[in-house]
């Protein structure tokens, strides 16, 4: 009967004792599911912040490359307008060439007015000199407003380079996440304790 006493004390101690670890495992469990809880929600927090980063980035690559474009247009609506200006000079300026060559036969004609005409061949030649300058100021102008043209589109081409290489790199980066994140839920799952 002793004996008896004995075993069942012994198997109430027992079984207290696994009540123990049953209760220590199950406040363990739960501390891990809220630590899995809260890992999670600081993951979707994280992504959600590394997406509108994403995001930002994006828009601000096309907000430049729009930017330069822009710039591109004005300034060949600028070399548009100064080639047509240079026309309009070098119509004057033809004009003014059969002007003084017409005056330069009347000269030959009226002896008379040959004073009077010197003059203004002299004034017609300041004109033309004038033109001249004009049309070579435009000239050198135009080959300024080329050369900022052709780096503009270098770098517009460098700029969409760019925007392609991140955009590679991005998918690329969201493409080595997903096996990640699905490998660390498995994980996470494998780590919690068994229910009794």
């Amino acid at each position: 009967m002793a004996d008896l006493r004995a075993e069942l004390e012994r198997l109430q101690e027992e079984n207290a004792a696994e009540w123990g670890r049953r209760e220590r495992l199950e406040s363990e469990k739960l501390g891990f599911e809220r630590e899995t809880k809260k890992l999670r929600a600081q993951l979707g927090e994280l992504e959600e912040r590394l997406d509108k980063r994403n995001k930002l980035n994006t828009s601000c690559q096309d907000s430049d490359v729009a930017q330069l474009k822009q710039e591109i247009a004005d300034k060949y609506k600028e070399l548009s307008e100064l080639k047509h200006g240079h026309a309009k000079l070098k119509k004057v300026l033809g004009e003014k060439s059969v002007e003084l060559l017409h005056c330069a036969r009347r000269a030959d004609q009226y002896e008379g007015e040959v004073k009077r005409l010197r003059a203004r061949v002299e004034e017609l030649k300041k004109d033309l000199a004038a033109a001249e300058d004009e049309v070579d100021g435009a000239s050198n102008n135009m080959r300024k407003l080329q050369r900022g043209n052709d780096e503009l589109q270098e770098t517009v081409e460098s700029l969409e380079v760019q925007v392609e290489h991140l955009t590679s790199r991005l998918r690329s980066s969201q493409a080595a996440s997903l096996p990640l994140r699905t490998s660390q839920l498995l994980h996470d799952s494998d780590d919690d304790p068994p229910q009794f």
